[in-house]
């Protein structure tokens, strides 16, 4: 008679369970805030969408560190591809076709 096979099974610190929570409770709220400033800013000319990377996500709440707030958040990231170029026949509208970004002078900084 063969054993059945058994799956490994972690055992979670109780200790721990209220601050995972509230680590995936931040994660989700994150989460609704990206997907509303996306929608918020649909017909924005010019707007480059938020992502939120899942995968980093659930390596950052597997390990359920504490996080520095001055730390930057890899779980989001910016979209940068290029939208469509549209001709609004204004002379002093501008685009870039192709990767790069304006640089703006201001007070003599850049």
């Amino acid at each position: 008679m063969s054993t059945p096979a058994t799956a490994s099974v972690r055992s979670i610190d109780p200790r721990s369970a209220p601050r995972a929570m509230a680590f995936a409770m931040h994660g989700l709220e994150k989460r609704f805030e990206i997907v509303a400033s996306n929608l918020a800013n649909a017909e924005t000319a010019g707007h480059k969408r938020l992502i939120a990377r899942s995968e980093l996500f659930s390596q950052e709440l597997a390990s359920a560190k504490a996080s520095d707030p001055a730390a930057p958040d890899r779980s989001v990231v910016r979209d940068f591809t290029q939208g469509d170029l549209l001709d609004t026949g204004d002379p002093m509208d501008v685009a870039i076709d192709g990767p790069g970004f304006f640089a703006v002078e201001l007070n003599g900084r850049t």
